[in-house]
């Protein structure tokens, strides 16, 4: 058998098929590769990398997410305690810092979050690609 790489989707697929199981065009139109020059990396891999991206898009969001979070809260609540010290209410000092912990603990929960949306995107990714190159073996 030997492996060929499609010429339209640059998917890798063996001879025995008549077409790229991908996206239909015909074997007799693709490019014959040798078995050292695969790698998990391929750009028959399009629909992971694009998952991969999306993963890391995930991620960054949170993050800023969770940054803008503390740094309102926290500035808000530092606000609140100078003018409660201001107008002599020192019960305000207490609440202004039950309101920082409670604003940085929200903003470690989004962080927390989007890094393990993009860890099970990631375990996704992977498993996806471990499937793939077992159909491509027993083919």
């Amino acid at each position: 058998m030997k492996e060929l790489r499609c010429s339209k989707c640059g998917r890798l697929f063996y001879d025995t098929h008549m077409s790229c199981p991908n996206c239909g065009n015909p074997a007799d139109e693709n490019i014959s590769t040798e078995k050292s020059n695969v790698s998990t990396t391929d750009t028959g891999y399009q629909h992971e990398l694009t998952i991969k991206r999306y993963a890391d898009i995930v991620l960054t969001i949170s993050q800023v997410m969770a940054v803008m979070i503390a740094v309102g809260i926290t500035l808000s609540s530092v606000w609140m305690m100078i003018n409660g010290l201001r107008s002599g209410m020192i019960e305000g000092v207490g609440f202004s810092l039950l309101i920082i912990a409670f604003g940085l603990l929200i903003a470690w929960s989004v962080y927390i979050i989007g890094l393990l949306t993009r860890s099970f995107l990631y375990v996704y990714i992977n498993i996806s690609i471990n499937i793939h190159e077992i159909n491509m073996k027993t083919q």
